[in-house]
């Protein structure tokens, strides 16, 4: 497995779910939580569900560089995922406040994974 380093590139997003809204938010934050698996420049990725319905998902990426995250974007399997009429609808009809935020990663700690 890859480990972010610092100077990596970091995508911090948050997106919460309109009221009654919430499995279908849910459903948004898995395809692309699968969408972005195995992406090659991706460090590592965190997808986080809240604790309660009126708070947001959030979506944390770390990638190789700007470069690694900005060859991802113009994949086919992302394009056809944000042109797809049904995505498009149901991130209309589920998705209320959405934000996106890109940082520098300063510094890193994690433990060996230990295998059995």
């Amino acid at each position: 497995m890859s480990q972010a380093k610092p100077k990596s590139f970091s995508v911090y997003a948050s997106f919460t779910a309109k009221p009654g809204q919430y499995e279908a938010m849910k459903e948004i934050m898995q395809t692309s939580c699968d969408l972005n698996k195995g992406t090659p420049g991706l460090l590592q990725m965190v997808c986080l569900e809240p604790p309660r319905q009126d708070k947001p998902f959030v979506f944390v990426s770390i990638w190789e560089s700007r470069n690694a995250f900005h060859a991802f974007l113009k994949t086919d399997r992302m394009k056809a995922f944000h042109s797809a009429k049904a995505i498009r609808e149901l991130q209309a009809q589920a998705m209320g406040q959405s934000s996106a935020e890109f940082y520098s990663v300063f510094d890193v700690w994690q433990p060996e994974l230990q295998t059995a």
